[in-house]
């Protein structure tokens, strides 16, 4: 309750070139990630998984600097959504490199897609009917043959849409 300087305890007196040396060498706080993260298009919910995680926070956001430009959303929520692309101690630059060799070898073609998918109908009738008599999970049978057939190189997006496609004929 009575309040008098420590006699101890020298005055000290603090200068602006410290308290701004100090401010550079603070890391970033978290409402500045969520700020950066907020202007490429990042949902609350990712944006709340970085910030939960400050490795995962610290590697995205170098990611997002190595990602090609225009698709840095994109990779980081790669990346989100699939830890394991970081195992091993992988760089972000090394995770960039695999995802873009990954799409170099993707099967997109929409003609082998459909061909591949017709005689992964065929060879399963049964599922076909199925999957006709309202199983829809069965999409993700078929999506894994597909898969097994290409050696896991065909586009997801593509051949979800295909196997709809010939499903609804």
């Amino acid at each position: 309750y009575r309040y008098f300087p420590e006699p101890d305890i020298p005055p000290m007196t603090i200068s602006e070139e410290w308290v701004n040396m100090i401010d550079q060498e603070a890391p970033e706080g978290p409402e500045t990630y969520r700020k950066n993260f907020e202007d490429y298009g990042f949902d609350e919910d990712d944006i709340d998984t970085l910030l939960e995680k400050p490795a995962l926070c610290e590697f995205v956001t170098e990611l997002i600097t190595k990602a090609p430009e225009g698709r840095e959303k994109e990779f980081a929520v790669k990346v989100i959504n699939t830890p394991t692309l970081m195992e091993g101690d992988k760089t972000p630059e090394q995770v960039v490199k695999n995802i873009l060799d990954e799409e170099q070898n993707r099967v997109d073609d929409q003609d082998e897609l459909r061909s591949v998918a017709q005689e992964i109908l065929s060879e399963n009738p049964d599922e076909v009917q199925s999957y006709k008599d309202g199983k829809v999970e069965l999409i993700q049978f078929f999506m894994g043959q597909m898969m097994a057939k290409t050696k896991g190189k065909a586009a997801p997006q593509e051949t979800i849409k295909i196997l709809q496609d010939l499903l609804s004929e």
